[in-house]
């Protein structure tokens, strides 16, 4: 079995319940001894490149709630409510615990794990 699970995607449908939905989806992939793919937007990346990603799809997102918004946090809010987590690397480190770590891709931008299980 394979799944994908874009948790910066995600984040926006899950906000209370992301842990509980990643549970279920870790579980199935054990059950299967498969793999899961995690991709994660990186906090450090927020502040520039991820700031001027948004205002490039604002018309998806809305406007940029700059009172909200909190770089340092990796927090991503705009006026229309839409919000977005900006993973730490030590937040990524502990998803690694999750499984085997088969592949990893690490950009300024990005973090993208591949888990067996």
């Amino acid at each position: 079995m394979n799944a994908s699970l874009g948790i910066e995607q995600d984040f926006q449908i899950l906000q209370q319940d992301w842990k509980a939905a990643l549970k279920i989806t870790v579980d199935e992939a054990k059950k299967r001894n498969g793999e899961l793919i995690l991709s994660f937007f990186r906090q450090p990346a927020l502040g520039n490149w991820g700031l001027n990603m948004y205002e490039i799809i604002e018309n998806m997102v809305g406007e940029i709630d700059t009172e909200k918004t909190d770089s340092d946090k990796g927090l991503f809010v705009s006026k229309t409510g839409y919000v977005s987590k900006w993973w730490t690397d030590e937040e990524i480190e502990e998803f690694k615990k999750l499984g085997k770590v088969e592949d990893e891709i690490v950009e300024p931008e990005f973090h993208i794990l591949r888990l067996s299980f």
